[in-house]
């Protein structure tokens, strides 16, 4: 198969040992999988974050001619920081022949790949936007300082070098790019560890509940409800999250936890109240108000989080007037 390489660095301080590294890695992948490298795309100190590159636009256009079937890239981030783009112009390339590779990612061809690649390009936007929300600025002011079109004050200097937990002399001395680097590698380690102890204990909880139901279905009566052992498993999954997504701070993660906790419970309780009440002939028509109760709780959770971002960032804002 016929191969090219694209590669890219968001800032002119970067070095160009950035792009000759990704080249050099890309190369050793092609020589061992046996692709045929017909050449390279190259753009220099600009972002991910927009489409709106030299060389990422004729490579797309080019595919369009047959002429290669693959394009390898040394990680995702370097095709795009944001999913909607990266969506469209993989699509773009697949009409055409052409698929996109991580050669440091190995992400496979099955259901589970998708997956992870979704997680992946999901991290690269959400770094960026998480960066702009630490340090109050926008994410198009982030955009023109990856791209070297604009100037950090002493201000933003300092909160970067809180976010990557180095000293002011680390971040713009000689070795920055290798220092920062580091912190951004062990963060999404950190990330992946916090994830896989989600998803684990998640399956415990499906674990528990599916044994559950095995064991009702084979020792209890046809009357009983078995399979409500999974809707009980719904709200206790969520609490879970609710505590980890609280603990790392992961504040949509937390928000979608609690409603659905709200919910869920709500339906376990509506449930459980027919199934008894039929159990027992009783009347069971009036136990839909259950969900009457789930509207006044989740405008307050809307209402806390508000609340709650609002004196986020204003007490943000008093810290950047002091300093």
């Amino acid at each position: 198969m016929n191969a090219v390489i694209y590669a890219r660095y968001s800032s002119d301080r970067q070095r160009e040992e950035s792009i000759e590294g990704q080249l050099r890695e890309c190369t050793d992948y092609a020589l061992k999988n046996n692709l045929t490298l017909l050449g390279t795309y190259v753009d220099r100190a600009l972002s991910a974050r927009t489409a709106d590159r030299p060389d990422f636009q004729r490579m797309i256009a080019d595919s369009a001619k047959g002429l290669f079937d693959v394009v390898l890239v040394w990680k995702l981030d370097r095709f795009s920081r944001d999913r909607y783009d990266s969506a469209h112009y993989k699509h773009v390339l697949k009409k055409n022949g052409v698929r996109v590779i991580s050669i440091k990612e190995n992400i496979s061809d099955g259901p589970e790949g998708i997956i992870l690649e979704s997680m992946l390009e999901g991290y690269a936007e959400y770094y960026s936007v998480e960066l702009a929300e630490k340090i109050n600025y926008s994410d198009k002011s982030v955009s023109k300082w990856e791209s070297g079109n604009g100037v950090l004050d002493v201000y933003i200097l300092l909160k970067l070098a809180e976010i990557f937990k180095v000293t002011l002399d680390e971040l713009v001395g000689e070795k920055a790019e290798k220092i920062v680097a580091e912190r951004e590698r062990e963060k999404k380690k950190s990330t992946f560890f916090r994830i896989m102890v989600m998803l684990l204990s998640s399956g415990i909880v499906w674990l528990v509940a599916t044994s559950l139901f095995a064991a009702t279905t084979l020792w209890f009566d046809d009357e009983l409800k078995e399979w409500m052992a999974f809707i009980y498993a719904i709200p206790v999954n969520a609490v879970l999250l609710i505590v980890f997504s609280s603990v790392w701070k992961y504040k949509m993660l937390n928000f979608l936890s609690v409603s659905l906790v709200i919910w869920s419970a709500l339906l376990g309780a509506f449930l459980t109240t027919v199934f008894v009440g039929q159990r027992f002939g009783a009347d069971v028509s009036g136990a839909w108000v259950f969900f009457i109760l789930g509207v006044p709780l989740q405008v307050l959770e809307v209402l806390w989080t508000f609340f709650r971002y609002t004196l986020v960032k204003n007490r943000k804002q008093q810290n950047k007037e002091q300093e």
